[in-house]
């Protein structure tokens, strides 16, 4: 279990949040946190957002994972993932998602994760990544899925395939009663 109140927003500021910051504005956060007392410090992951993804989006996000790498404010990756109503291109995406899943592996990092419509490319995707534990072991860092919004059997074959879940204000009122809670997250993205 993460110890953040907000897994995921895109607002700074915001006490107990995890920043989802683009690689190219990892610099300005780690700029503006030295500026702050301890407490006031930004926590943030390295997002690879498929829609933003460009022929040297991967390579930009694999330096700034690694010249970040030991920051303790940087707390995961992500959002990445796959989203089938975009324009970019399947296999670019795969690549990208591939990537932030390699990186968060050799960091020990949990992973943040966007998907529309290709739940099952996400689920095989992501399976070389779980462990045996499936996500309930306190020393595996999870992969969340994120601002999810279907209903109980979509995410009962999710936590059946190791994930966690993330919710934010709108989602299926169903869903809270099958979730574990140390497998539910809670998060504001652009709220």
């Amino acid at each position: 279990m993460l110890p953040f109140t907000d897994i995921h927003t895109h607002t700074p500021g915001r006490p107990g949040s995890i920043l989802s910051v683009p690689a190219e504005g990892v610099g300005a956060v780690v700029e503006a946190n030295r500026n702050k007392p301890l407490d006031e410090r930004q926590y943030y992951s390295i997002q690879l957002h498929p829609w933003h993804l460009t022929e040297s989006s991967i390579n930009t996000f694999l330096r700034a994972v690694e010249q970040y790498r030991d920051d303790p404010y940087f707390v995961a990756i992500g959002e990445c993932g796959l989203d089938g109503l975009c324009s970019t291109p399947l296999d670019l995406q795969l690549s990208a998602f591939r990537a932030a899943l390699q990186s968060a592996q050799s960091l020990g990092k949990p992973v943040i994760i966007h998907c529309v419509k290709l739940w099952s490319q996400v689920i095989a995707e992501a399976k070389p990544y779980m462990t045996h534990s499936k996500g309930t072991s306190e020393n595996t860092p999870p992969l969340i899925i994120h601002g999810f919004r279907k209903g109980p059997q979509l995410a009962r074959q999710l936590l059946d395939a190791g994930f966690s879940i993330s919710i934010g204000t709108h989602h299926h009122p169903d869903i809270l009663s099958i979730i574990p809670p140390h497998r539910l997250y809670h998060e504001t993205d652009d709220e």
